[in-house]
C-alpha cells in the first residue's frame, strides 16, 4: 500500500470515529451496534450475558430481575371490624387468608358468633400472631407451634438473637396450641394461647357480647364488651384459667373487680360483692376470686365477664363465648 493510500484511509477512519463519538456525545441514538459474542460485564449489578444483544436491550436495569425475593414489608397484621353483612368466609376472601387463619387467631370456635363492631386481628400469610415473651427463644416457638426458624426470620424483621420481649411476630403456617399442651408457667415462656376456659359462674347469660340497648338509657345503644352471667349475690366467681392477679380493687362502672393476667391475654371478672385474692398472686384454674355482687353500673346480681387478647384494655375484648368451655 503506498503512503497516499494509507494516509486516505486513515483519514477517512478518523472521520467515522469522530462522527461516531459526537453522536453518542450528543445523546443520539446509536442503533443496532451488536455487541461482542462472548460474556458482558454489567458493572453496578454484576449480571452477565452470554448471548449477543443489543445495546439498547441492555441500557436500562428495569427489565433486570436481580434475585428478587419477597419482601418482608409486605407481610403485616391486619386489624379489621366486622360490618354488617360481613362473615368469616368472607373476610378471609378479601384478604386472601384462611379462615382458619382468622378463627385461630381470634380464637373463635363457632364462626357464625360474630357481631358488628367486633376487631379481628389476623396476619397477613396463613398462620399465628404472637408476642415474645420473658425466656422465649425462636426455636421454642417454632417448636410449639410447628414451624421453623427460618419461616419466622422470612417475614420478621428480628434477629434470632436479640429478641425484645413485647415484640409481636408472625408465625408463618404455625398451628394453634391448645393450652393442654403447654401449661402456663409464672415466667411466662410460649404461655399458650386462650382455649376452654372454665365457667366463672354457672347462670344463664342475662347480655350477650356486643351491641344492645344501654340498661339505663333504653333510647341509647352501646357496645358490651362481655358476657353477663345472672347469679345470686354471693355466688362464688372463678378463675376461668390460671394466671397471675394484676388487679383486685374497685374499678369506675365495673365495681370490685379482678383482672387476671395470661401471658399478654387477660380475663376480668366485674360487679363482684366482695374480693378474695390480691394483687400480684397467682391463681390456678377454678379457684376462688371473688363473690357474684351488684357493685359498679349493675341493674341487679350477675357477672360481668370479659376476656381480653393482647392487652389489657377495653379495645382488646373479644366475645367469651368463643373462648369458653362447652357446657
Amino acid at each position: 500500500m503506498d503512503r497516499l493510500s494509507f494516509l486516505f484511509r486513515a483519514t477517512m477512519i478518523a472521520v467515522i470515529l469522530l462522527i461516531f463519538s459526537t453522536g453518542t456525545a450528543l445523546g443520539h441514538p446509536v442503533a443496532n451496534v451488536a455487541l461482542p459474542d462472548h460474556y458482558f460485564y454489567w458493572p453496578d449489578t454484576q449480571v452477565f450475558f452470554e448471548e449477543e444483544r443489543e445495546l439498547g436491550e441492555v441500557g436500562s436495569l428495569n427489565h433486570l430481575s436481580i434475585n428478587e425475593e419477597e419482601d418482608s414489608e409486605n407481610v403485616k397484621i391486619i386489624e379489621h371490624i366486622v360490618v354488617k353483612g360481613e362473615s368469616i368466609s368472607s373476610i378471609a376472601l378479601d384478604y386472601g387468608v384462611s379462615e382458619s387463619t382468622i378463627l385461630n387467631n381470634n380464637y373463635i370456635r363457632n364462626p357464625d358468633l360474630i357481631v358488628l363492631g367486633q376487631e379481628l386481628k389476623f396476619p397477613s400469610v396463613d398462620g399465628m400472631i404472637y408476642v415474645i415473651k420473658t425466656g422465649d427463644t425462636l426455636g421454642q416457638i417454632a417448636n410449639v407451634y410447628q414451624t421453623t426458624v427460618e419461616e419466622i426470620l422470612d417475614v420478621n424483621d428480628v434477629i434470632a438473637t436479640q429478641l425484645s420481649i413485647g415484640t409481636t411476630i408472625i408465625l408463618p403456617n404455625a398451628k394453634p396450641v391448645s393450652t393442654s399442651s403447654k401449661a402456663a408457667s409464672r415466667s411466662g415462656s410460649v404461655v399458650a394461647s386462650l382455649r376452654n376456659l372454665q365457667w366463672p359462674v354457672n347462670g344463664v347469660i342475662t347480655s350477650q357480647y356486643g351491641w344492645r340497648k344501654n340498661p339505663f338509657d333504653r333510647s341509647q345503644t352501646q357496645f358490651h364488651r362481655g358476657l353477663d352471667i345472672g347469679a345470686s349475690r354471693g355466688t362464688t366467681i372463678k378463675a376461668a384459667t390460671a394466671g397471675e392477679v394484676v388487679l383486685s380493687g374497685w374499678q369506675s362502672g365495673y365495681g370490685y373487680t379482678v383482672i387476671i393476667k395470661h401471658g399478654n391475654d387477660y380475663t376480668l371478672y366485674a360487679h363482684a360483692s366482695s374480693l378474695t385474692v390480691r394483687k400480684g398472686q397467682w391463681v390456678s384454674q377454678g379457684q376462688e376470686i371473688a363473690k357474684v355482687g351488684a357493685t359498679g353500673n349493675a341493674t341487679g346480681p350477675h357477672l360481668h365477664f370479659e376476656v381480653r387478647v393482647q392487652g389489657n384494655s377495653s379495645s382488646k375484648t373479644v366475645n367469651p363465648i368463643n373462648y369458653l368451655a362447652n357446657k
